[in-house]
């Protein structure tokens, strides 16, 4: 844990590009370490949340669920829908002062083919060139139409870089090991110098100003940013209740309910698109008996979960696709039924070994989930081994694949249903997005024929379909949608918690009101 002093050392040895009359530093407690910081290459959302301020994209969600420009000023279609056109907003620049043009949009979209993780290789799949037509204008050629570009474009892993971060070191031509450490964008804020002890601080870029159309950020606003890494819940609450740091991020309900009635503190909370279900590995022996996944389904009480676990702070989740995306109609949940789980239990194929279950040790929440798991199958002569890991070990063993059941954490980054048909259900991505393994191809042909398809209703259908098929499978128990709550001093004003960026917190509009 880094001390206060240290802290206040370590900010007063930082330079400031500008000072306008301010609110002084934004100081922020993280849930988990941060970094990598490239995108591009971060297995979990969270990893990157310090640096999210530092970044761009061409497109951003709008209120009514489509899209608008951001680094986009406005763009058209081909009559095919492969060719898609986009123009730049003039005069932004990067930290380093070098404009962001179509070359820099080619560069970031050429680097995200060529890495190739995570949303990247969705990206890849459709995107067969990238052209600069002009400094200001771009194109992309795709190699299939696809109702997702725009929501992909949006998403913060196609954030434009700056270029010049090709070669910095040895045998690094996309930048990546430069921008593990640093950022390089054209945001507000970017981060200053290497982090020290577990403290990250960013401040104002010279050449940053509000977008057309967007407010200009208050003359009382931040002029810094300083994010702390404090997996610890208790922690970070303690800190936030002494003033030691203005915003905690994802406390579980423990500490939550420890806050409510406290003067000082607000909570501010939304559902977002974030998920908890169990996997079941496809992949084991031991669960190949679909009477066995079912048992173990029934015997799992998911609202008991939500009422007492997770103290009201996620809501029933009828998965796999939430309201807001197309091919919702054929969303279902496993009743809770114990008498039925041991009918079934009783005429499956038992494990000959104890079933291996994983979970990621962020919380004492997840820690009772697991416990709780493991005794509401007990009766049905499973036995559960519950393995606790931390972050980096349990997204290492998902990719490796050595367990049986893991309790799965998903943050859904675009609202477009491939986002998670994509993900959860394409064979060629078993392990971290697809921790069930899962592979089933007439499933697979649906969802890569739902990814191209333009008209709505045909789209939905094939949605449908996929689902209704993989209901039938069971390769997840759908658990819980979170609502999430961002933890703030009371003196904090303009926090806003977007559904589908919900990590990122609007700092150019934030200020302290006193």
């Amino acid at each position: 844990m880094v001390r206060t002093g240290i802290l206040a050392t370590l900010i007063l040895a930082l330079p400031l590009l500008h000072a306008p009359a301010s609110a002084g530093p934004l100081h922020i407690g993280l849930s988990t370490r941060a970094g990598p910081f490239d995108f591009a290459i971060a297995p979990a959302v969270d990893q990157t949340l310090a640096v999210r301020a530092a970044y761009e994209t061409l497109t951003r969600c709008s209120t009514n669920g489509g899209y608008r420009g951001m680094l986009a000023t406005s763009w058209t279609t081909s009559v095919d829908g492969l060719a898609w056109t986009f123009r730049l907003q003039p005069g932004r620049r990067f930290a380093s002062g070098r404009p962001v043009d179509a070359a820099a949009v080619a560069f970031t979209l050429r680097r995200l083919q060529a890495i190739g993780r995570g949303n990247a290789s969705l990206l890849g799949d459709m995107l067969a060139e990238v052209e600069a037509v002009a400094p200001d204008t771009v194109r992309l050629r795709l190699r299939h139409p696809s109702p997702a570009l725009l929501a992909l474009l949006s998403d913060r892993m196609t954030s434009i870089i700056d270029p010049s971060v090709a070669n910095r070191l040895p045998a690094d031509p996309w930048g990546s090991q430069w921008l593990a450490t640093h950022t390089a964008g054209s945001g507000r804020f970017q981060l200053q110098g290497s982090s020290q002890r577990g403290v990250h601080v960013l401040l104002p870029q010279p050449f940053w100003t509000p977008l057309p159309g967007d407010p200009a950020p208050p003359a009382d606003g931040f002029d810094r940013l300083v994010y702390r890494e404090m997996p610890d819940p208790t922690v970070r609450r303690l800190a936030l209740e002494k003033g030691e740091i203005d915003v905690a991020f994802l406390l579980p309900s423990q500490e939550q309910k420890r806050l409510i009635g406290q003067g000082a503190v607000r909570l501010h909370r939304a559902p977002i698109l974030a998920f908890n279900n169990l996997a079941f590995n496809m992949a084991s022996p031991a669960l190949s008996d679909l009477r066995l996944r079912q048992a173990i389904a029934h015997a799992v009480d998911a609202d008991g979960i939500i009422r007492y676990i997770r103290g009201g702070t996620s809501l029933a989740f009828a998965g796999p696709l939430p309201p807001s995306m197309p091919g919702h109609a054929a969303s279902q949940r496993v009743a809770h039924d114990p008498v039925l789980a041991r009918r079934l239990a009783a005429l499956a194929r038992r494990p000959t070994r104890p079933l291996r279950f994983i979970y990621p040790g962020v919380s004492p929440e997840t820690d009772t989930i697991a416990q709780y798991v493991q005794a509401a199958v007990k009766p049905l002569g499973v036995d559960l081994k519950i393995e606790r890991l931390s972050v980096p070990a349990y997204l290492d063993r998902m990719a490796r694949g050595g367990y049986d059941i893991v309790l799965q954490g998903a943050v859904i980054d675009f609202n477009d249903p491939s986002a998670i048909m994509n993900a959860w259900f394409e064979p060629a991505r078993a392990g971290v997005s697809n921790p069930a393994r899962y592979r089933n191809l007439k499933v697979a042909a649906l969802i890569r024929l739902a990814e191209r398809e333009m008209q709505p209703a045909r789209r939905q259908a094939m949605l449908e379909q996929a689902a209704r098929l993989t209901h039938a499978d069971l390769p997840y128990v759908y658990l819980s949608q979170t609502m999430m709550t961002i933890a703030a001093r009371s003196d904090i004003a303009g926090i806003r918690i977007d559904p589908l960026d919900a990590l990122n917190l609007p700092v150019n509009q934030m200020r302290r009101t006193r």
